[in-house]
């Protein structure tokens, strides 16, 4: 075929029919043009459905990471350990031990307080985040979807960091909270779990409302309320906020 276009081009040359030749020419020139064009948009098609297919894959991970993240804050809402109470059984502890302690505390009261734990343990909150530092690391993240999606993911783990920050801050309050009455009500729990010869009458504060001990129980206890309760508020949201992207990512994918 190529052979045949050139023997006839040459044909046009010798024949001095040079319009003609010219026309061919630019003929020639025309289709070369819209080859190339043709292979440009074809490169183009292709770098796009590649792209596309990346951001699937990397919209699918994240969507995994999100799953974690969910897990995770599930877990502390609604864990059920022998040792370290839920967020939602904490705040409850508090509230009821609190409560108690304005009423008066009896004998009997004794094994409930000596076995009711008021702290969550001041858990981190461990946002899985891999695929979304990867994204940002590489510059990837802004070819990952619309404007609108881009902005969603950003948000979310900006909130994500700053509620780190701030569950680090509030568990040192809470720690600091615990300390106030470890001395006192503190010391006695342990006793009580752990003494093999406890007596309730080695510890006069536990009747006396008015005594240092006493009191420093009811703040703690307060604490304990008021930055756990705090604390659960914002997982909720967390968890919310969670799911929102969690939508926005599925119905990204094809």
């Amino acid at each position: 075929m190529i052979h045949f276009f050139r023997r006839y081009r040459q044909s046009l040359f010798k024949g001095n029919r040079f319009t003609r030749y010219l026309v061919y020419a630019l003929g020639e020139i025309v289709l070369v043009v819209i080859g190339i064009m043709i292979a440009i948009q074809l490169n183009e098609w292709n770098a796009n459905r590649k792209l596309q297919n990346e951001n699937y894959l990397y919209i699918r991970k994240m969507i995994g990471d999100l799953k974690a993240t969910q897990s995770r804050l599930d877990l502390l809402l609604h864990q059920n350990d022998p040792v370290w109470p839920s967020f939602k059984q904490a705040v409850k502890n508090a509230d009821t031990l609190l409560k108690l302690s304005y009423a008066g505390f009896s004998e009997e009261d004794i094994d409930f307080i000596g076995k009711t734990t008021a702290f969550q343990g001041g858990s981190m909150l461990n946002i899985t985040d891999n695929t979304y530092q990867e994204l940002m690391g590489t510059g990837k993240l802004y070819t990952l979807g619309s404007d609108s999606l881009v902005a969603s993911i950003v948000r979310y783990y900006t909130i994500c960091e700053r509620e780190e920050i701030y569950n680090i801050s509030n568990r040192d309050l809470l720690w600091h909270g615990l300390q106030v009455s470890e001395k006192g009500f503190g010391k006695m729990k342990m006793d009580y779990e752990l003494a093999t010869n406890f007596e309730l009458s080695d510890y006069p504060f536990y009747f006396d409302p008015k005594s240092e001990e006493y009191h420093n129980y009811q703040i703690t206890l307060r604490y304990l309320l008021l930055g756990q309760r705090i604390n659960m508020s914002k997982i909720e949201m967390l968890i919310r906020e969670t799911e929102t992207l969690q939508l926005q990512l599925k119905h990204a994918l094809p």
